[in-house]
């Protein structure tokens, strides 16, 4: 049993009435699409109703070109190439920051270089301190300073 529509519920005689119409009308749309003659009508119509649509669509965009304004054609070409400007941008947006990346580890990398060449010339001048202390207390010069 099936259920009217919009949440009708009436007592048991509307409910079979509904139930009969619903039978009835399911089997008048059966036999309506084996009808070769209403098919064959109901494809004439969808052929017609296309070709309206696209002697409409021929006329809009007619009379947007002659009052030079964009038409459909014109905004799917400036949609894609929109998308396809978008796409490239992104690509050079993420080459920017792949680029920025290596920027900055290159740039921790000669920090980190120059202070171990710091480091390593203190220690080359404590070095060269204490042989120049050596070496003068070596040659007789042993004043302390």
């Amino acid at each position: 049993m099936s259920i009217p529509p919009f949440g009708f519920a009436g007592n048991e005689a509307s409910n079979q009435l509904y139930e009969q119409w619903e039978k009835g009308m399911t089997e008048w749309w059966e036999s309506m699409m084996q009808n070769p003659a209403f098919l064959g009508s109901l494809g004439d119509n969808m052929a017609s109703m296309t070709q309206m649509r696209t002697a409409w669509d021929d006329a809009i965009d007619q009379g947007l070109e002659r009052a030079r304004m964009p038409t459909r054609k014109d905004m799917i070409r400036l949609a894609s190439i929109v998308s396809l400007l978008e796409d490239k941008l992104m690509k050079v947006e993420d080459q920017l920051l792949n680029s920025n990346d290596r920027l900055v580890e290159m740039e921790k990398a000669l920090l980190v270089s120059r202070i171990e060449s710091a480091e390593m010339r203190l220690e080359l001048n404590e070095r060269l301190s204490r042989i120049e202390l050596a070496l003068e207390r070596a040659l007789g010069g042993g004043e302390s300073k």
